[in-house]
């Protein structure tokens, strides 16, 4: 594409289907000369309804756009850029229905970069080095309508000496761990199909955290859309692998907690004193359980803001159970964001 803006947006009427179009950001002449061509079609911002504003949000059609171009135009350096050296690609989608066939997509999360202030509901995405599987940057865009910083594209840049494991490579960890193995060999049994739901990212404590719901759908008379079930958490964080029926007792096995008698499949992380008890760190993991489940609650429910913030929530708790397993925060694996970009 050679010219791609977001100069309108539309928003469609539920009950009745009416399209309505209104102006968005500052001056684009394209706009402009449609506006003259057609008057009174598309209204002017300060149209917008206030109940409306806040359920407006960045387009991800533009963020991919975004994305593939600043995977190559990163690279500052004439003689590296013209050498095709250190380009990003977008990973590959390891999950869902159709496993890597298609590029994996962006996705709207509540969460703080570095830098910021407070959390901001955002849409994020992976990148990998081209020909290679493991993590070179994490990059997001703001998107609330409401910030200041609406539009603001920022960069969490790994080292290049670095080896953090990639989507598809923690994917791969999940399939040969052989607790899971064993796991999803027995929710297959009886003809139930097991859909592996989308492995999400999110920067918490100094290192990556990757979570990916496991569904199940009971198939046993083979016929075809049997609906599914939420049946289990998959978890990675520091080379650590947890499964569990909830999402709080996954995130106990990887950060070594004993959890009522399930237990822990790993060893304790190193401390450096005064680490807490896991009263304290299963307090955090079961408070991170609970706004999971309110943030699901509320999507269901098309409240977007409640959604949001039961999300940063949940990231809070996790930052919080991280500090107390280790006794003191982690050390950052000299990650640093790069310079926010605007479109």
């Amino acid at each position: 594409m050679n010219y791609i803006r977001n100069s309108v947006k539309a928003v469609v009427n539920a009950y009745t289907g009416a399209v309505s179009l209104y102006r968005w950001g500052g001056r684009d002449p394209v706009l402009g000369a449609w506006m003259k061509a057609f008057p009174g079609v598309i209204k002017p911002e300060s149209a917008i309804p206030a109940n409306l504003m806040p359920h407006l949000r960045y387009p991800t059609v533009l963020f991919e756009a975004q994305r593939e171009i600043l995977a190559q135009y990163h690279v500052t350096q004439a003689p590296e850029f013209y050498g095709g050296q250190n380009f990003w690609t977008v990973p590959s989608d390891p999950s869902g229905t159709a496993p890597n066939a298609s590029p994996q997509p962006p996705y709207y999360l509540t969460m703080t970069m570095p830098g910021q202030p407070r959390p901001e509901f955002s849409l994020t995405t992976s990148l990998t080095p081209r020909g290679r599987a493991n993590m070179a940057a994490f990059m997001e865009v703001n998107s609330n309508p409401l910030s200041a910083g609406y539009g603001t594209i920022r960069i969490l840049q790994l080292p290049q000496d670095t080896t953090i494991r990639g989507p598809q490579q923690v994917q791969n960890d999940f399939e040969s761990n052989a607790t899971v193995a064993s796991a999803l060999t027995l929710l297959r049994q009886g003809g139930s199909r097991v859909t592996q739901g989308n492995l999400v990212t999110l920067p918490v404590g100094g290192g990556l955290l990757y979570f990916e719901p496991v569904y199940v759908s009971q198939n046993a008379t083979g016929s075809s859309g049997a609906y599914p079930t939420l049946q289990g958490m998959l978890v990675y964080y520091n080379g650590q692998i947890g499964y569990a029926p909830t999402l709080a007792d996954a995130l106990a096995k990887v950060f070594g907690v004993q959890v009522g008698q399930g237990g822990s499949g790993t060893s304790p992380p190193p401390s450096s004193g005064g680490t807490a008890s896991n009263s304290t760190v299963q307090k955090y993991l079961q408070q991170a359980e609970t706004f999971y489940n309110q943030a699901q609650a509320a999507l269901k429910s098309g409240n977007l803001a409640e959604f949001g913030a039961d999300l940063a929530k949940m990231k809070a708790a996790l930052d919080k159970a991280q500090k107390a397993a280790q006794g003191s925060p982690s050390p950052r694996p000299s990650a640093s964001p790069s310079p926010s970009v605007s479109p």
